[in-house]
């Protein structure tokens, strides 16, 4: 008895330190006063619309997941039904049209170039310009309910536009930013008999680091040398652009290369030709996933959110793949599968946590208006923070089984008929458990 109460104050205190703090778990912080006279970023009525935003969202999350899921589990299976694995040291035109497999050493004799560096690099598939600038960066973080801003100097390769910062003197300057990032590729690589397109080109993810000299320096100099910077150095695999010699300063860039180079890799897609293009899916889903949301039946704002997630978690529309090693068939479709397998299971729980955290956003003004009680108003608000956590416990896990359960009942019947039982099951126990007043 002792141990059961010694763990639910345990409980209880630090569910009711997360709960309170939850906004700035979830990242929300002001960055327009640092006054230390304010009293924190609560705003409950912030929380109430956030968690309600949340919680809707989280029914289109969990059931487009699994309708994306269901379709890509079938699509994927079918597609190995379909594909013929080839040899690639020649081009049998009774597979044009075809999904088709097939791997080997990638080669070219053609010289990958970039020209405003004088870099030349063979064997090559992709070749990567990276820029980077010392910027002035922004921090922030809460302390004793204040928010204090720091800064750093990083490199950095995006802009960061420092006229959004709160406080002055941390200027960068984008017109510095004189030589871009730039990608090049070689439109010659052959996988035997074949050609790789450049939408398999950019799958490829193996890039090395390119090793720079001198005569890259006379060329980068001859290119870009300016009033602005007038010192263009080699150290180690980057080239420093600087405005003072021996210091760095906000502005200054240094660019360094990374490659691609020739390899063994997989592709599956549909032949054409000497080349691949992607293989588009026709089947019996094609006709619902045409079929847009209605507007009017659900409203502009709900019909914005739910097109947005739909658009974010559509199903596989066609096969393109390059694996950078090499694949039989049946490794490579049971990869995908698994790999399809395991965003289903981080968007399940993401949908979860999306429904959980909303509504214990809604019920949090609720413990707002208790904590402006004097004497025992910080005690009253953990307190029902505490039971607001437990009872959106035991309301989101049903009803994410239920939804997860009627999008399986659309496409498999059977195992949604299961699922709506195991959910129906939780819904009673809990009814049976308040009924005889053990909750």
């Amino acid at each position: 008895m002792q141990y059961n109460v010694v763990v639910f104050m345990f409980c209880f205190l630090v569910t009711a330190e997360c709960t309170v703090n939850l906004r700035g778990f979830l990242g929300f912080k002001k960055n327009d006063s640092i006054d230390v006279k304010q009293q924190g970023d609560d705003n409950p009525v912030f929380d109430f619309l956030f968690g309600f935003l949340l919680f809707f969202a989280s029914f289109p999350i969990l059931w487009f997941n699994e309708k994306r899921h269901l379709i890509d589990q079938y699509r994927i299976e079918h597609a190995k039904q379909q594909c013929i694995e080839i040899k690639n040291d020649e081009i049998n035109s009774l597979h044009e049209g075809q999904l088709v497999l097939t791997s080997g050493k990638t080669d070219t004799n053609e010289v990958v170039e970039d020209k405003d560096f004088g870099l030349q690099q063979e064997k090559t598939m992709v070749l990567k310009r990276h820029v980077e600038m010392l910027q002035w960066i922004q921090h922030s973080e809460k302390v004793n309910k204040r928010t204090v801003y720091m800064y750093s100097l990083d490199w950095k390769e995006t802009f960061h536009d420092s006229g959004n910062y709160y406080e002055p003197g941390h200027l960068n300057d984008n017109s510095k930013w004189v030589v871009e990032k730039q990608e090049i590729y070689n439109h010659q690589v052959q996988l035997g008999s074949f050609l790789l397109a450049q939408d398999q080109l950019t799958q490829t993810r193996k890039y090395e680091n390119v090793n720079l000299h001198d005569e890259h320096i006379s060329q980068a100099q001859h290119k870009y040398s300016s009033k602005v910077f007038s010192h263009i150095q080699l150290q180690g695999r980057y080239i420093y652009f600087k405005q003072v010699e021996d210091k760095e300063a906000p502005g200054d860039l240094r660019i360094h290369f990374t490659k691609v180079p020739c390899e063994d890799v997989t592709v599956v897609a549909q032949q054409k030709g000497n080349s691949f293009h992607p293989f588009k899916i026709f089947d019996k889903y094609q006709e619902g996933l045409d079929e847009a949301i209605d507007e009017d039946s659900v409203g502009t704002c709900c019909y914005g959110l739910c097109a947005c997630i739909e658009k974010l978690e559509a199903p596989l529309v066609d096969i393109n793949w390059v694996e950078e090693q090499i694949y039989n068939k049946k490794r490579l479709f049971f990869k995908k599968a698994n790999e399809g397998q395991m965003k289903t299971n981080l968007l399940r729980l993401g949908g979860w946590l999306a429904m959980l955290f909303g509504l214990i956003l809604i019920f949090s003004p609720i413990s707002y208006i208790l904590s402006l009680f004097p004497l025992f108003g910080a005690f009253l608000a953990a307190l029902s923070s505490f039971i607001f956590l437990l009872f959106s416990l035991l309301i989101s896990i049903p009803l994410s089984l239920m939804t997860i359960s009627i999008a399986w009942l659309y496409y498999r019947p059977l195992v949604g008929l299961m699922l709506l039982a195991i959910a129906g099951g939780i819904w009673y126990g809990l009814y049976y458990l308040i009924e005889i007043g053990y909750i």
